[in-house]
C-alpha cells in the first residue's frame, strides 16, 4: 500500500506551486500522476534541498550505517535536529513503562573542555558540537528508587554482573528491590540512548557512546538535580570521518 507522506507547510506549498505551474496544463489522470510522482521524489532529497531535513531511511539500514564518530566538523547541531533526537529517545520502551531517564545537552565549549578532561581527556568530547549527558533518573521508582541512589553513590551497592544476574532471575513481585532498579534503570536509558544513535544516523548525524569519564566529576560539573545520576555521555554531531564497519561475529554464532 502507497503510504502517504508527511508534508510540511512548505513542502506542500511547493506542491502547490506544481500543480498550478508545470503540472496546470495537464488533463485530470496525468495530473494526478505527475504530482504523485512529484511528491515522492522529494520527500526522498529534501534532506538536501534543506526545506525541512526529512529523511526517507529504513530502520535497518539505520541500524547497518551507525558508527562511532570520534571526528566531527564545526558547524553546531539544528535544534529541532537537537529536538528530534531526544523525541526518539522519550519514545523507548522502559520497565513498566517508568521512562527512568533525563538528558542534558552540553553546547558551551567552555563545559565541553572542561568534559574531555574528565572523559580521560578523549579530544572529540571537546571537538563535537554537542554532548548529551543521559542520566539515570532515580526518582522515577518512587521512595525505593531514592534510596538506591544514596546506597550506590555511598558504596554500599556498586552494579555488578552478580546484581545484574540477580536482578534477571528473579519475577516481578520483586519489582522493586533494590538491584532490580539499578539494573531497570541502567538498561531504560541505554535503550533509549540507542534510539538516539540510530535517529542520528537517519539524520546524517554521527555518534559515539562514552563511558569513560569521571561520574562524579560529570555530575558536580552539570549540577545535575538530586536522583539523577549520569550513566554515559554521547557526542553528537556532523561526521568529519566515514569509518568502516567494526568485525561482528557471524550470525550462527549469537543464535542459540
Amino acid at each position: 500500500m502507497l503510504k502517504a507522506p508527511k508534508l510540511s507547510f512548505r513542502q506542500a506549498a511547493t506542491i502547490v506551486q506544481y500543480i498550478t505551474g508545470p503540472a496546470g496544463s495537464m488533463a485530470g489522470p496525468e495530473r494526478i500522476r505527475f504530482v504523485i510522482s512529484f511528491i515522492m521524489e522529494r520527500q526522498t532529497k529534501w534532506l538536501g534541498a534543506g526545506l525541512n531535513r526529512e529523511v526517507v531511511m529504513e530502520v535497518f539500514e539505520a541500524i547497518e550505517k551507525r558508527r562511532s564518530i570520534r571526528k566531527y566538523r564545526g558547524e553546531p547541531v539544528p535544534e529541532d535536529l537537537m529536538n528530534r533526537l531526544l523525541e526518539a529517545a522519550r519514545l523507548a520502551p522502559s520497565s513498566s513503562n517508568t521512562q527512568s531517564w533525563k538528558f542534558k545537552v552540553i553546547t558551551d565549549l567552555e563545559t565541553r573542555k572542561k568534559m574531555k578532561d574528565l572523559a580521560l581527556g578523549q579530544k572529540f568530547v571537546e571537538e563535537a558540537p554537542a554532548v548529551i549527558a543521559c542520566c539515570v533518573d532515580f526518582n522515577a521508582f518512587g521512595e525505593r528508587g531514592k534510596e538506591v541512589l544514596k546506597l550506590v553513590l555511598s558504596g554500599a551497592a556498586r552494579p555488578s554482573l552478580g546484581m545484574i544476574l540477580r536482578a534477571v532471575r528473579r519475577g516481578k513481585d520483586r519489582d522493586k528491590d533494590p538491584e532490580r532498579v539499578v539494573v531497570n534503570g541502567v538498561i531504560n536509558v541505554s535503550i533509549a540512548v540507542e534510539h538516539i544513535a540510530l535517529e542520528a544516523t537517519e539524520l546524517g548525524l554521527g555518534t559515539c557512546w562514552i563511558r569513560a569519564f569521571d561520574a562524579d566529576g560529570v555530575q558536580e560539573l552539570l549540577a545535575l538535580p538530586d536522583g539523577v545520576s549520569v550513566l554515559c555521555l554521547m557526542t553528537v554531531g556532523y561526521p568529519a570521518q566515514d569509518p568502516p564497519p567494526r568485525p561482528r561475529v557471524p550470525l550462527e554464532e549469537i543464535r542459540i
